[in-house]
């Protein structure tokens, strides 16, 4: 399939899009294999982000693997719909609703979330359907997979897991370790947005 550039802290690299894939999917297998052990007070506890707990993230996780999952499901139909329902408003109040469930409520919308994103990017056709314009930052379908696959190897470690990506996610602000952050060369900046006082 198709080739796109990434840029790993400023070198240039290829990625494919199976590749890029085979990297969601293991992502995705990573997030829900961590929180698979979490306790209802393990999800209280604080984050790896300020002002964070595992909740708040986990809550974000689910949020954004709907959105981006929406985001192509309208793509595949011509259309067009903002990331978040409210922008980043309804973005902050759905985390916050949500930060307080028990460990199996919050493993059950992760999991519904990862799989509706997974199944979204699995009926991808070819070439074409990776280059379909979105509304997320104006990018198109590829734009979005790097988007999701960096916050979820991002906020995986934020969660407090201890895998190490192969292709992973970028450096968070709110963390001191550094991990590689894939990047297209026409959209530096795809890293969903965190705003306010908590990402």
């Amino acid at each position: 399939m198709g080739i796109n550039s990434v840029g790993y802290h400023g070198a240039m690299t290829e990625i494919t899009t199976s590749e890029l894939l085979a990297e969601l999917h293991k992502a995705a297998d990573a997030v829900a294999s961590t929180a698979a052990k979490f306790t209802d007070e393990d999800v209280k506890a604080p984050s790896g982000l300020p002002g964070w707990t595992r909740g708040h993230v986990l809550a974000h996780l689910a949020g954004i693997s709907n959105a981006m999952a929406r985001q192509l499901e309208f793509s595949a139909r011509g259309a067009s719909v903002e990331l978040y329902d409210g922008g980043q408003d309804g973005r902050t109040k759905a985390i916050e609703m949500a930060a307080g469930h028990d460990a199996d409520a919050h493993r059950a919308d992760l999991q519904a979330g990862l799989d509706r994103a997974l199944t979204a990017f699995d009926s991808l056709e070819g070439d074409a359907g990776w280059q379909a314009s979105i509304a997320y930052r104006g990018g198109v379908v590829f734009d979005g997979g790097l988007a999701l696959w960096r916050e979820l190897v991002i906020h995986t470690a934020d969660l407090g897991a201890a895998t190490v990506p192969r292709r992973g996610a970028g450096r968070s602000a709110s963390t001191s370790s550094t991990s590689w952050r894939p990047v297209s060369r026409r959209e530096k900046n795809l890293c969903c947005s965190h705003s306010g006082s908590r990402p």
